[in-house]
């Protein structure tokens, strides 16, 4: 049957060439105009969020720290070891900028390398900050050099004193022990001394680096690199131990070595660490 229609509409069509209709003359679209608009492939980009990682490191090596299993990993050796890398800090890109005894560096986050940005002497306690803090539309690379705060062109290496530690609401005199870090909602978290007791951990603002308030007493010494994921701060120091910190009192709970690693856990000297800002800042619902 469907040979028969098909021998048909041939010879229907075949006989008389003046009858064919005109080519444009096609027969009229019934389906229902698309209305629709275009997808907007701005829209469609998901942004996955930023790799779940606290950056951890000694003078020498570059460490990834999971902060879900508390495994630390090596990266690599940084080729500017012989330098000696003091502190690192990490943008909303994952970028991460290193100072050393003898400048500031960008670190590549795969294999350690080092490239050289200027020499001098930087804050050995580094972060960047969230954009509005300073810039509008930009983030800013700061760190503490004993009380002084600091803001440092991470294209230039050019430094700016911005403020000071002291003196401040607590009515005590302070300088930083090691490190601090931003969250992505303005909070600036540091660890700091102002004596031979443990470190103690505060808060302060941002813009001028003064001293807002006492979080608490650590009860430890030289925690040179501090970082934090899903609002649980990370504390590393360097007596090679690394800390959960609890960032509403200053509690620690030892996540470095494992409690149960034995006698023969490798002993790192940490001097620093960092996260970038877009961590997350409280635990998923």
């Amino acid at each position: 049957m469907r040979s028969s229609l098909i021998a048909c509409l041939l010879l229907a069509c075949g006989g008389d060439d003046s009858a064919a209709p005109p080519a444009d003359a096609s027969l009229a679209d019934m389906s229902l105009p698309d209305t629709s608009p275009l997808p907007d492939t701005t829209d469609a980009y998901v942004d996955a969020g930023p790799a779940k990682v606290v950056w951890a490191h000694t003078a020498s090596k570059l460490f990834r720290f999971d902060p879900d299993s508390r495994v630390l990993t090596l990266v690599g050796t940084f080729s500017c070891a012989v330098d000696l890398v003091l502190n690192i800090a990490v943008n909303a890109d994952d970028q991460i900028y290193g100072v050393t005894s003898q400048g500031l560096v960008a670190i590549d986050s795969k294999t350690a390398a080092c490239f050289p940005i200027a020499s001098g002497v930087y804050p050995h306690a580094l972060t960047f900050v969230p954009k509005g803090t300073f810039d509008p539309d930009k983030e800013a690379l700061v760190g503490y050099r004993f009380a002084q705060y600091v803001r440092i062109n991470e294209t230039t290496g050019a430094q700016t004193p911005i403020g000071s530690m002291n003196p401040n609401i607590t009515t005590q005199f302070f300088s930083v022990s090691g490190d601090l870090f931003a969250l992505g909602d303005g909070h600036l978290f540091v660890t700091v001394t102002n004596g031979s007791k443990g470190d103690q951990i505060v808060e302060a603002n941002p813009k001028s680096g003064k001293i807002l308030s006492i979080v608490g007493d650590t009860n430890a010494l030289a925690l040179l690199g501090f970082a934090q994921w899903a609002g649980t701060g990370y504390a590393f120091s360097a007596d090679g131990f690394a800390y959960a910190v609890n960032l509403q009192d200053a509690g620690l709970s030892q996540v470095y070595p494992p409690l149960d690693s034995g006698p023969d856990a490798e002993v790192l000297s940490f001097t620093g660490a960092g996260v970038t800002t877009r961590a997350p800042i409280s635990i998923d619902p």
